[in-house]
C-alpha cells in the first residue's frame, strides 16, 4: 500500500515537471517570434522612409529655401541695404524742450575703423549730436533727416553704428508703415559703452508680432509698394545722466531686406506683354 503511494506521487511529480518544461519552452517561442515581427515592422518603416527622403520620390513636394512667411511659402531673398551714410549729416537737424535744454546737429569727421578699412570712400563724415542738458529730467530728443526716407521691401533687421556715452542713454529709429502708422523701435543695446558698437533692431515681418505692416494685400490698393518709411532717430535720456554736455555720433544705417516678392516682380516686367501674369502699371 505504501508502494503504491509513493508511485503515484512520483508520477504526479514527473508529471509536474514536464508540464512547466513546456511552459517555459511555449514561452520562449512565443518572445522569439514578436522579436522578429518588431525587426522586421522596424526594418519596413526605415526603408520606406528612406524611399520618401529620396530626392524626386513620388509625393516630395518640401521646399529648397527657407519658409519665411512673407507671403509666399518657402521663399526668401535677403540683401543688405545702406540706407543713409551720413556723408550728408549737415542737412540733418534735432529738436529738445527748451525746458529740458539744447541740441546741435553738426557733420563731423571720424568712424568706426571696421567701416573705413572696409569702404575707403564714403566713410569720412558722421552725424554729431551736441546736447547740453539745462536740467535733469526724463526727456528726449529728436534728430530727423531732411526728408523722409522711404525704404522698399520687407525690412527685417535695422542697424546704427553709435559711440557709447557710458550712460543707459536709449536711441530709437522712428518709422511709419505701409498703411500710415507710427512706430518708435528700440536700437539695441543702450550706450551703456564707449566707443564705436553698431546697434541693431529685429523687425518681425507679421504683422501679428508688432502690428508693423509692410504690404498691402493685392485686393485691397491700387498702391502697389512694399516696406517701412524711416522718419529719423529719438535718443531718449536717463535722468540720473542727463547733466552737462554730451556728445553723440551716428554712422551708417542700414536694413537687411527680403525682396524675394520685388524680384518677381522684375522678372515680370522682362517678360513679353502676351507672357505677364501681372500686367505692368504704366499706363
Amino acid at each position: 500500500m505504501l508502494n503504491g503511494n509513493l508511485l503515484k506521487c512520483f508520477l504526479v511529480v514527473v508529471m509536474f515537471v514536464l508540464f512547466y518544461a513546456y511552459s517555459q519552452e511555449n514561452q520562449e517561442n512565443q518572445a522569439d517570434g514578436t522579436a522578429e515581427d518588431q525587426t522586421e515592422e522596424t526594418t519596413d518603416q526605415a526603408a520606406a522612409t528612406d524611399e520618401a527622403a529620396q530626392p524626386g520620390a513620388e509625393g516630395d513636394d518640401r521646399q529648397t529655401v527657407v519658409s519665411s512667411g512673407l507671403g509666399v511659402k518657402g521663399r526668401e531673398v535677403v540683401v543688405e541695404q545702406v540706407v543713409y551714410n551720413f556723408e550728408n549729416a549737415d542737412r540733418w537737424y534735432g529738436q529738445m524742450f527748451l525746458d529740458n535744454g539744447l541740441i546741435r546737429v553738426l557733420k563731423r569727421r571720424g568712424g568706426p575703423k571696421v567701416l573705413r578699412d572696409a569702404q575707403p570712400e564714403n566713410t569720412e563724415f558722421v552725424l554729431g549730436a551736441k546736447v547740453n542738458f539745462l536740467r535733469r529730467s526724463f526727456s528726449e530728443a529728436y534728430i530727423s533727416p531732411p526728408a523722409e526716407i522711404p525704404i522698399n521691401g520687407f525690412v527685417k533687421k535695422m542697424s546704427i553704428w553709435a559711440v557709447g556715452v557710458d550712460a543707459p542713454h536709449e536711441v530709437y529709429a522712428l518709422v511709419r508703415d505701409i498703411e500710415g502708422k507710427l512706430f518708435e523701435l528700440k536700437f539695441n543695446p543702450n550706450l551703456q559703452y564707449l566707443g564705436w558698437r553698431k546697434l541693431e533692431i529685429s523687425i518681425p515681418t507679421s504683422p501679428r508680432d508688432t502690428n508693423i505692416v509692410q504690404d498691402f494685400p493685392p485686393n485691397k490698393t491700387f498702391f502697389h509698394r512694399r516696406g517701412i518709411t524711416f522718419l529719423g532717430l529719438k535718443v531718449k535720456f536717463y535722468a540720473f545722466d542727463a547733466v552737462g554736455e554730451v556728445y553723440f555720433y551716428f554712422d551708417q544705417l542700414s536694413v537687411e531686406k527680403d525682396v524675394y516678392l520685388d524680384n518677381l516682380d522684375l522678372e515680370q516686367q522682362k517678360l513679353p506683354a502676351d507672357e505677364r501674369n501681372i500686367p505692368l502699371n504704366d499706363w
